[in-house]
């Protein structure tokens, strides 16, 4: 029996009236000396913020666009306030789940530098062109730095800076080759938009976290000793760009055409995040068992769908009887100056 979750209802109203959920706070928070990152509670979506020890924000992904990027920006804005500076905002891929709340953070915040694939989508979402306008706006009134991986490569191995973190590309394509494509059987175009998902590692007092959006490494049902495309093109390329972090914010959602054995292996975890939702049922329980056999401790894997329930092929720690909604679910990480690594859900009743 898993104990209920505690949810306060606070009506927002935009074109229609919104249920934002807002957890109990856990004894995490950011502290001046050591970097904060939450993953986000969005349902079926990705977005993680990270407050660096010295004031300094990033955001990795930006949640989902089911209700037009409203909860994610609700959640972003109790971390960081309005009018402040976002030194880094990655877009892993162009995914409506990804890019929700895109224009509400280029218009509370002055962005500095934005990463993106900039795959021209054939046809493009209204998500992502929402998305596009706004990144450019964000270019044309706030200067800001614009990587366009449709324009440039992404420079693998390089760091860039943020205060007292270090965040380092590990991968990232703005679309496969034709090669990629036949080599690695990409039939569909959702594996096409994923599998060049930027990748990037965060270091800070000596531990790393791995942000790895959709980032594709095998075919769902695949044999466990299968590793293809860009889980491939990280593990090869370990010995120049590292993939050993304590902390993975798993591939896909927990997808079991991500996660494959080989990468688990080169990443070594401590700890494994599923940012996942009532969709799809992710995380799947393959992929979970990848990350148990590879040593992972179940206590040390967490998902931001916790209690969630669709179906046989679904990881069922943490089922209940009801299926989970977005809001309520958000994953808290401190990394002490120290090394120490603290992960929590922000509801202390997990």
């Amino acid at each position: 029996m898993y104990p209920s979750k505690k949810l306060i209802i606070r009506p927002t109203f935009l074109a229609s009236v919104l249920a934002v959920f807002v957890a109990p706070a856990s004894a995490l928070e950011p502290e001046p000396d050591a970097l904060f990152v939450r993953v986000v509670d969005v349902g079926a979506g990705l977005c993680c913020v990270a407050v660096l020890p010295d004031g300094k924000y990033a955001i990795y992904d930006a949640g989902d666009y089911k209700d037009n990027g409203a909860l994610t920006f609700a959640k972003i804005n109790e971390i960081v306030r309005k009018g402040s500076e976002i030194d880094l905002l990655v877009l892993s891929h162009s995914d409506a789940d990804h890019l929700g709340a895109v224009k509400e953070i280029c218009d509370a915040y002055t962005v500095k530098k934005i990463v993106h694939p900039g795959i021209d989508r054939n046809p493009d979402t209204a998500t992502w062109k929402k998305a596009k306008s706004a990144i450019e706006n964000e270019r044309e009134n706030d200067d800001c730095e614009v990587i366009d991986l449709h324009e440039a490569d992404l420079p693998i191995g390089e760091s860039l800076e943020v205060g007292e973190g270090t965040f380092t590309w590990v991968f990232g394509l703005s679309e496969p080759s034709e090669e990629w494509i036949d080599l690695y059987k990409l039939k569909s175009k959702g594996e096409r938009m994923n599998v060049g998902s930027i990748v990037v590692k965060l270091s800070f007092a000596e531990r790393n976290l791995l942000f790895c959006g959709d980032s594709v490494g095998r075919h769902i049902r695949d044999d466990d000793d299968v590793c293809i495309a860009a889980e491939k093109a990280m593990v090869d390329n370990a010995s120049t760009v590292p993939l050993q972090a304590d902390i993975v914010i798993a591939p896909h959602h927990g997808a079991d055409n991500g996660s494959s054995a080989d990468f688990i292996e080169a990443v070594s975890p401590t700890y494994v995040i599923f940012s996942a939702g009532h969709a799809h049922e992710h995380p799947r329980s393959a992929t979970a068992q990848r990350y148990i056999d590879a040593g992972v401790s179940r206590a040390n894997m967490f998902r931001t769908d916790w209690g969630d329930n669709e179906g046989e092929d679904e990881w069922n720690y943490g089922h209940s009887d009801e299926d989970d909604e977005p809001g309520d679910d958000d994953v808290d990480i401190v990394i002490r100056k120290d090394g120490q690594v603290l992960v929590e859900y922000r509801d202390p009743n997990h």
